[in-house]
């Protein structure tokens, strides 16, 4: 078996149906997967310290998966207006990510609060350190090429090559807009490509969070 906990701000004003259906996405890979998954859906009104800070202790003494679809800050996760995950000194909760794979669909956690992750304890951070943008006119590759490393990851492939995939992917993506006389919406994929960082262990797979 291996733990997913899965947080999602379904509720923002803007871009909760997209957060929602990243999650449904995922869901779904799980499934096709054919692995025993634990997955465990943190919606809106759930994405509070308070939830969390009781949750993550359940599943952290072992390794597990945390994939977040929210806003972002440089230093932490924004749900309801406040934050969830947290990494300024004040009122840190990063220690309750310890031995996770940390996967961040959010604006400019990459930037510091994915550092402060990985020093804190988690394996690995994947996500943007600048914007994150999607294009709602396409919504689907908005969906698709948000998800990609952590599908590459399902298939076997060490975190490593799910990234690189997950940036050739983007340069597919991005060669059938301009192809397709899309310049606005591929510059889009540009930024969010250059954007994309991996910190910490690349060589862990699959196989390193399966609970014994």
């Amino acid at each position: 078996m291996i733990n997913v906990d899965i947080a999602f701000d379904d509720r923002d004003a803007d871009l909760g149906d997209f957060f929602r259906r990243c999650k449904e996405n995922l869901l779904e890979l799980l499934r096709d997967n054919g692995g025993s998954f634990n997955a465990q859906e943190i919606n809106s009104p759930l994405c509070n310290v308070v939830y969390l800070a009781a949750q993550m202790p359940l599943i952290n003494a072992n390794n597990f998966f945390f994939i977040a679809y929210s806003h972002g800050e440089i230093e932490y996760l924004l749900a309801n207006d406040s934050a969830y995950v947290d990494s300024r000194d004040a009122s840190t909760n990063i220690h309750l990510f310890a031995n996770a794979f940390f996967y961040c669909v959010a604006c400019l956690a990459g930037s510091k609060l994915g550092s402060k992750l990985v020093n804190g304890g988690a394996h690995v951070f994947i996500g943007y350190r600048d914007s994150f943008n999607v294009l709602l006119s396409q919504i689907d590759v908005s969906i698709e090429l948000a998800n990609f490393a952590i599908r590459m990851f399902l298939t076997g492939e060490t975190v490593q090559e799910a990234f690189r995939l997950s940036l050739s992917r983007h340069e597919y993506r991005i060669d059938q807009l301009y192809r397709n006389g899309a310049v606005l919406s591929a510059g889009i994929l540009v930024e969010n490509r250059t954007s994309l960082v991996l910190i910490g262990r690349g060589d862990m797979t699959l196989v390193d969070f399966v609970l014994a």
